[in-house]
């Protein structure tokens, strides 16, 4: 419960169904040991995503909502605008923008941390486990800044961008509210081996 606050951070206990599914979820695709997880609340992002949620929904039914769990990483210079506003698409081209110039999502947690999360001075990277509404997704590329229509009308467009069409490993979305942060994660490096912590 937020009890009348607007932003929180609430740490999972281990032993919780919500600890294990994230976790589960998150060793699919690393071996690494997973030190805490906190959960983000965020009651404006929230409402946002979730009226994003409803537009997609509406226009595309429940089988092409496309809502998934996915993997963003970042820099530590940007957590707070990500937890506090959202994952803003104006910082696109920092990184990437192999397949649009939008806000870039991946499948793969160790794919993420690895080309998408710049590590500190202290060897820390960082991460973020997403709820996305993908929608309907064509392939995209480097010079695209938004989807293009799905047909002759040019107000249907496709609601994100992808790397392959057959089973993608790479989202991009155009609209900020279209994802919102559920948990934070930290990556530390040190001497070459790397261990997890989820917050």
């Amino acid at each position: 419960p937020m009890t009348g606050q607007l932003f929180k951070k609430v740490e999972l206990d281990p032993k919780s169904p919500e600890y294990q599914e994230v976790a589960n979820n998150f060793h699919k695709t690393t071996s690494y040991t997973i030190h805490k997880i906190e959960r983000v609340q965020n009651v404006y992002q929230w409402h946002a995503f979730s009226i994003c949620r409803y537009r997609i929904l509406s226009k595309n039914g429940e089988a092409d909502l496309g809502e998934k769990f996915l993997y963003h990483g970042t820099s530590a210079k940007s957590c707070n605008t990500i937890e506090r506003d959202r994952f803003d698409r104006s910082y696109a081209g920092q990184h990437a923008t192999a397949f649009g110039k939008g806000v870039y999502f991946a499948v793969n947690a160790n794919y993420s941390a690895t080309h998408y999360s710049l590590a500190d001075e202290s060897g820390l990277k960082r991460l973020y486990v997403a709820r996305v509404i993908t929608g309907r997704y064509t392939v995209g590329n480097s010079t695209m800044k938004a989807p293009p229509p799905r047909g002759t009308d040019p107000a249907d467009c496709f609601d994100s961008l992808v790397n392959c069409q057959v089973k993608p490993i790479i989202f991009v979305i155009f609209h900020d509210d279209q994802a919102y942060p559920e948990t934070y994660c930290i990556c530390i490096v040190l001497r070459g081996l790397v261990n997890w912590c989820i917050f």
